[in-house]
C-alpha cells in the first residue's frame, strides 16, 4: 500500500532546485549535440560497469553458495535462475519501455511529458509486483521442477526461490529511464552499492551466520532494497522530469508496455533457453551437466555484459536523436555500436578459448564439472561474433519506437537458439554446443537485413 502511494503523490519537483533543474535538462540535451562517438565512450564506462557489476550482482550468490556450501546448492541457484530472469525481466520490460518513450520527450523538451511517462511506469509496476509474487509462490515446486530441479536440488532451489519471490517487488528497471536523462553515474551507483551489500551480506550470512541458501537470498533481497531507495531518490531530487500535478494514465502505460514487451521477450526467453538446455542437460549428463552448464551461464553473463553496456550507452542517444529528427545521427549511432561490439568479441573469444578452465575453476573444484564446463563454453564462445547487430538492431527498433519490429529482432535469437538446440540434441551434446553459435550466425544475418530494409523506407520517405 506505501508503495501505491508513492506512485499516485506527486513526487516534489521543487526539492530538484532551480539550479539542478537546468543542469539536469542541460544533461539531457547534450545527448543530441555532443559527438557520437565520444558521448558513446562517454557512456560506455559507466553502462560496462553497471552491467558488470549486476553480472557480479547474480553471481556472487552462486560464487558463495558452491564454496559455502556444495554444488548442489549451486545448482539450485542455477535452477532458480531461469525464473530470477523472468522476475528481472518483467521490471526491465516496464523501464526499458519508459526509457523508450522518455528519450525522444527529452529530445523535444517535454519535461512534463516524460514525468506523466516515468509516473505511469511506477504505478504499473507497482500494482502487478505484488500478484506476480503470489504466482511464483503459488507454483513455486511445479515451476522448479519443470525448469530441471532434481530430488537432490529441490530443496535448495525451493529454499531459494522463495525467498526471491517474496522480495520481488524491490526488483525494479528504473535505471533505464535514469539513463535516458543522460544520468549514466547515477545509474552506475544504483549497482555499484547494491552489489557491494550483497557480497557483504553473503559473506556474513553464509560464513559467518551459517544460514546457508536462505542467506544468500536474504542478502540479495537486502541489495535489491537498496537499489530501489536510489531509484526514489533520483526521481524525488535530481531528475529534470516534471512530476508536479502529473498522474497516471492508461494509455501511457499501454504504450509503456507495447515497446518495453520487445524487452520481456528477450530477457524472458533466456529463461526459456536456459529451461531447454537444462532439459536437455538433465537425462543425458545429470547434475553434473546441470551445474557445469549453470557456471557457464554465469560467465556468460559477464561476457554479454558490454555488448548491452554499448545498446544501453546507444539507446539515449538514438532516441533523443530521433525525437530531435536528426536521422544521420541515428544511422551513425547503429554503425558506430556494431563496430565497437565487433572489437570486442573478438577478445572476448580468445579469452575464452584461452582461460576457459582458469575460469570454470573460481566456481568449482569438481574435475568434471570443470571438465564438461570446458567443453561448453568453448563451443558457445564463437556465438559472440554475431551477437553486435542483433543486440544493436533490437535497441535500435526500440528506441525509434519501432514496436513490432522490436519484437521481432528481441525474440529471434532465443528463437533460433531453441530450435537449433531441440534439432541437434538428438546427435549428442557436442553437436548442441556447436548449433548455438550457427543460430547466432543465422539471426545476425536476419536482424541486418531488416535493419537495411528498413532504414532504406525511411531514406525513400525523406527523399
Amino acid at each position: 500500500m506505501v508503495l501505491l502511494w508513492l506512485t499516485r503523490r506527486p513526487l516534489p519537483l521543487c526539492a530538484v532546485g532551480k539550479g539542478g533543474r537546468q543542469k539536469a535538462q542541460d544533461k539531457a540535451q547534450a545527448l543530441t549535440t555532443a559527438p557520437v562517438t565520444g558521448r558513446l565512450l562517454r557512456h560506455l564506462p559507466y553502462t560496462l560497469a553497471s552491467l558488470l557489476f549486476s553480472a557480479f550482482y547474480n553471481v556472487a550468490d552462486t560464487l558463495f553458495v558452491s564454496h559455502g556450501v556444495g554444488d548442489l546448492a549451486a545448482a539450485g541457484i542455477s535452477v532458480v535462475f531461469p525464473l530470477t530472469v523472468l522476475q528481472g525481466a518483467i521490471a526491465q520490460m516496464v523501464g526499458a519501455g519508459a526509457g523508450a518513450l522518455v528519450s525522444p520527450c527529452l529530445g523535444q523538451k517535454n519535461y512534463r511529458a516524460a514525468g506523466r511517462i516515468t509516473k505511469s511506469a511506477m504505478a504499473f509496476f507497482y500494482t502487478t509486483a505484488l500478484g506476480i509474487t503470489c504466482i511464483c509462490l503459488l507454483f513455486r515446486t511445479p515451476l522448479l521442477r519443470l525448469f530441471g530441479a532434481t530430488a537432490e536440488i529441490l530443496p535448495y532451489a525451493r529454499t531459494y526461490f522463495t525467498i526471491l519471490a517474496a522480495g520481488n517487488v524491490f526488483s525494479t528497471g528504473f535505471s533505464s529511464i535514469i539513463r535516458a536523462e543522460g544520468r549514466m553515474d547515477y545509474s552506475l551507483w544504483i549497482w555499484l552499492l547494491p552489489t557491494g551489500v550483497n557480497l557483504l551480506l553473503d559473506w556474513l550470512l553464509i560464513y559467518r551466520l551459517h544460514l546457508g541458501i536462505a542467506g544468500a537470498a536474504w542478502a540479495t533481497v537486502i541489495a535489491q532494497a537498496a537499489s530501489f531507495c536510489m531509484s526514489v531518490l533520483f526521481f524525488t531530487r535530481f531528475s529534470c522530469q516534471q512530476f508536479r500535478g502529473v498522474r497516471a494514465d492508461r494509455a501511457t502505460v499501454g504504450r509503456i508496455l507495447t515497446l518495453g514487451l520487445p524487452t520481456l521477450v528477450q530477457m524472458g526467453s533466456l529463461s526459456v533457453v536456459l529451461v531447454v538446455m537444462n532439459g536437455l542437460l538433465a537425462p543425458r549428463a545429470g547434475t553434473v551437466g546441470v551445474a557445469a552448464f549453470g557456471y557457464v551461464s554465469r560467465l556468460a553473463e559477464f561476457a554479454l555484459a558490454p555488448f548491452s553496456a554499448l545498446c544501453l550507452a546507444a539507446a539515449p542517444i538514438i532516441g533523443s536523436s530521433y525525437g530531435a529528427g536528426l536521422h544521420s545521427r541515428v544511422r551513425q549511432t547503429v554503425v558506430r555500436t556494431v563496430q565497437l561490439g565487433l572489437v570486442y568479441a573478438v577478445v572476448a573469444v580468445a579469452v575464452c578459448y584461452a582461460l576457459s578452465g582458469a575460469l570454470l575453476g573460481i566456481f568449482t573444484r569438481d574435475p568434471a564439472i570443470v571438465q564438461f564446463g570446458i567443453h561448453c563454453l568453448r563451443r558457445l564462445a564463437p556465438a559472440l561474433l554475431f551477437l553486435p547487430p542483433v543486440l544493436t538492431v533490437s535497441a535500435y527498433f526500440q528506441s525509434v519506437n519501432r514496436a513490432k519490429s522490436a519484437l521481432v529482432t528481441a525474440g529471434a535469437l532465443p528463437l533460433c537458439l531453441c530450435v537449433g538446440a531441440c534439432l541437434a540434441a538428438p546427435l549428442g551434446t557436442g553437436v548442441v554446443w556447436w548449433a548455438v553459435p550457427i543460430a547466432a550466425a543465422v539471426c545476425a544475418v536476419f536482424c541486418g537485413a531488416l535493419y537495411i530494409r528498413q532504414a532504406g523506407k525511411r531514406k525513400r520517405r525523406a527523399l
